[in-house]
């Protein structure tokens, strides 16, 4: 392999991926961190308890250092004709009552609206960097982007 001006923009990236930050409740205790590897395959499941489906990779904003979304794979068989969603990392709460370690995450979503939702297929990914894009997904989910509740949360900081 050629070392390249993006070899090190790889390195970096697989390094803030490990340590992916994320707020949560586990067992009483707030858990602020998760390791990014430990969250590749768990279960993703509605509020009913239904499998939506599992988590395949983590995709971070360099620039801002945040968590901007979760690609979860779903429907297919045996991993084949997958379809594969970016959701926003706020609309994944992890399941209460669950063990020390998150082996589940819930989704306030309905089976179907998942299958009506904004995917792609997992050797064609959307360019996530697009925030007309992004602000499409969001709005989806109900949810602001996540780069407005930074800029938000920045200047109300600001004010005080």
């Amino acid at each position: 392999m050629r070392w390249s001006k993006t070899s090190p923009i790889m390195i970096a990236l697989f390094t803030v991926l490990l340590v992916t930050v994320s707020a949560a409740q586990v067992n009483g205790k707030n858990a602020t961190m998760y390791r990014a590897s430990k969250l590749m395959g768990t279960a993703v499941e509605n509020p009913q308890g239904e499998h939506l489906g599992t988590i395949k990779d983590v995709v971070l904003d360099l620039a801002t250092g945040r968590s901007a979304y979760v690609i979860l794979g779903f429907g297919g068989f045996l991993g084949r004709h997958e379809k594969y969603c970016a959701i926003p990392w706020t609309a994944l709460m992890p399941k209460a009552g669950t063990k020390a370690a998150v082996d589940r995450f819930v989704l306030n979503i309905d089976k179907d609206e998942l299958k009506n939702a904004p995917g792609f297929d997992r050797n064609t990914w959307p360019d996530m960097a697009d925030h007309q894009w992004g602000a499409q997904v969001h709005a989806y989910y109900g949810l602001p982007p996540y780069w407005e509740q930074r800029e938000a949360s920045v200047q109300g900081s600001a004010i005080s």
